[in-house]
């Protein structure tokens, strides 16, 4: 049986700052860009309606940011 957090706390989540390129919020690790997206999740401080689902590292800073968009397909090759 899982262990509920108690209401209004949240997990330390290490932040690098923001990405130059896209203003991102920047995590060092999946780990903490996981566990930003856990908080924003449970906070409720964000919508139902649009709130991060996952995370991904950046090509430009190469840290992890979290996005609400799912994954992208790729391109058939031709």
């Amino acid at each position: 049986m899982r262990r509920k957090r108690p209401k209004g706390r949240s997990f330390r989540v290490k932040v690098s700052g923001t990405c130059e390129q896209t203003g991102k919020v920047s995590y060092p690790s999946e780990i903490d860009a996981k566990l930003a997206i856990a908080n924003i999740r449970f906070s409720g401080k964000r919508g139902f309606d649009k709130s991060e689902g996952r995370c991904y590292v950046c090509p430009a800073c190469h840290k992890w940011h979290t996005t609400s968009k799912g994954v992208r397909a790729k391109a058939p090759e031709a």
